[in-house]
């Protein structure tokens, strides 16, 4: 797993710097990112979480309905993030852009508990 792990990073620094312009390195940045999550999952049960997000929401008394107008995301969308399914990065850079944060304060990485697969 560790060979993985150094063999992705290599690669996300490789990216980053092909990217040009400001735009095209934080949306590499954000294709570099899922690249990565994706490939963790293979390795091990891992899922996206969005909690910092609603709780970022509430922070700022806002409501999801609210992020969807200013963020130009649908409802649609919305629902999944509520699932904690995958979206795609664009629109996770328009949160962050309406946000004004970071996809670190909006989301992360955890690990599955294999409690599922035990048997009582």
């Amino acid at each position: 797993m560790r060979d993985i792990k150094e063999k992705l990073i290599k690669v996300y620094y490789q990216r980053k710097k092909s990217a040009f312009t400001e735009f095209n390195i934080v949306k590499t940045d954000f294709l570099v990112y899922n690249y990565i999550v994706t490939k963790l999952k293979e390795v091990k049960n891992l899922t996206s979480s969005y909690k910092k997000l609603w709780k970022l929401l509430i922070d700022r008394d806002m409501k999801k309905k609210d992020l969807c107008d200013k963020a130009g995301v649908s409802h649609a969308s919305m629902a999944k993030l509520g699932k904690n399914e995958n979206v795609t990065t664009d629109i996770l850079l328009r949160i962050c852009h309406a946000l004004n944060c970071d996809i670190g304060d909006i989301m992360e990485v955890v690990c599955d508990s294999d409690t599922s697969d035990t048997k009582h």
